[in-house]
């Protein structure tokens, strides 16, 4: 029975220290020109700048979402949006809450002109 003891006590000590090791970060995204939440951005992110270790969450409908990486460590990120310019970025260690501020993607076209006929039968 003592052995048991010992065991679970272990694992439940195991499991604490591991708990302690993540930390969490806060991002909110919001669009610039109207400051309202962008839902449904994906954000890519790692611990590594070269983005080895990718993982994706995406936003919630307050444009925010919450990442858990290891403590200590920075995080790199790049946000996509339909419809706006991504971006790329990091966070130190220090930090866990970030607002990033996105502009939409303008492209101009050339205007396009449709006529139309009618033929009788």
């Amino acid at each position: 029975m003592q052995k048991k003891g010992f065991l679970f006590l272990l694992l439940c000590l195991l499991l604490a220290i591991s708990a302690q090791a993540q930390r969490m970060v806060r991002i909110t995204i919001l669009e610039k020109d109207t400051q309202q939440p962008l839902v449904g951005a994906t954000v890519q992110y790692a611990t590594s700048k070269e983005m080895l270790d990718v993982k994706n969450a995406i936003t919630d409908i307050d444009g925010k979402v919450i990442l858990s990486i290891e403590k200590g460590k920075e995080l790199y990120y790049n946000v996509h949006a339909t419809g706006f310019v991504p971006v790329k970025g990091s966070v130190p260690p220090q930090e866990n809450n970030i607002k990033i501020v996105m502009r939409e993607d303008v492209l101009h076209l050339n205007d396009v002109v449709v006529t139309g006929s009618r033929t009788e039968r």
